[in-house]
């Protein structure tokens, strides 16, 4: 799978906006684009997690990603909702604006600044050159792995058939 961390050609990157910044993410993780939907809140949850949606009978996993990544920024009223696929799993990331899907090559990578921490770094896959914008891709594993656990975890939280058995007498 091209991850934008190890690409080794031209790659199509879908760009939005979250806050002040310029994402992006490799268009095989994406499935569709879907205005505001009505959010279940789920109790106990972490704060950036804003509930289930339903998505033709699939309840799909919100992610509000300005929350997840530390910007200080309110949830905008027209936002929209990447509905990703991963690891056989649909998360919904609620994102301001979506913008365009541009190609890019090796050649219009930037390597990530030295002086971002380590932990955050590793939430992000490369930084491209467009006009006069820097995208930064995520690295989609490691943004959810952080967010939910593992992938084993993730797919526990989800699907209520995977996880563990109550033994019988206790």
């Amino acid at each position: 799978m091209n991850d934008l961390t190890t690409s080794t050609g031209p790659c199509q990157i879908a760009t939005f906006q979250v806050g002040h910044l310029l994402l992006g993410l490799d268009v095989q993780h994406v499935q569709e684009i879907k205005p505001a939907l009505d959010v279940t809140p789920v109790p106990l949850a972490p704060a950036s997690i804003r509930g289930v949606v339903n998505l033709r009978g699939d309840v799909v996993t919100t992610v509000h990603l300005a929350d997840l990544l530390g910007v200080e920024c309110p949830l905008v009223e027209n936002h929209r909702i990447l509905i990703l696929r991963w690891e056989n799993e649909l998360v919904g990331l609620l994102v301001d604006r979506v913008l365009d899907t541009i190609q890019v090559t090796d050649e219009d990578a930037r390597p990530l600044p030295a002086n971002l921490a380590k932990v955050h770094s590793r939430l992000f896959g490369r930084v491209y050159a467009q006009d006069s914008q820097l995208v930064i891709t995520l690295n989609l594993d490691e943004l959810l792995a952080a967010l939910l656990g593992s992938e084993e975890d993730f797919r526990r939280a989800v699907d209520p058939m995977s996880r563990p058995q109550a033994k019988a007498g206790r």
